[in-house]
């Protein structure tokens, strides 16, 4: 009897230990969360051509979101490409937008008045 509860304890002892190995805290995403923030922000601040440009950065679970506007389209790239090579980064979403510096300045501005 005694070694059968010996082994029924060293199995449940087991299981607990399986179950945790995959099982990660709130705490420990947030921290996770936390150096992937940082991370990203350092890669945006070092690149001098996406330094100056308002770039929001979120984190939750592993997953980066982007959100800003940039000068052109190569600028959006980079940003998403800074992000994905983080470590710890599971999914880029980016919500960039391009700024339209391509369109002659007469658009959107006022019809010039009649005499």
């Amino acid at each position: 009897m005694a070694a059968r509860s010996g082994l029924l304890g060293m199995g449940m002892a087991l299981s607990l230990a399986l179950g945790m190995v995959g099982c990660r805290s709130a705490a420990d995403a947030a921290l996770d969360d936390a150096a992937i923030l940082a991370d990203v922000r350092r890669g945006l601040a070092e690149d001098v051509r996406l330094a100056r440009s308002p770039i929001r950065v979120d984190v939750e679970r592993g997953e980066v979101t982007l959100e800003g506007r940039v000068d052109r389209a190569e600028l959006k790239e980079e940003a998403e490409r800074i992000a994905r090579h983080v470590e710890g980064v599971d999914r880029v979403t980016s919500r960039i937008e391009v700024a339209d510096a391509g369109l002659p300045a007469s658009i959107g501005a006022s019809p010039p008045a009649r005499p």
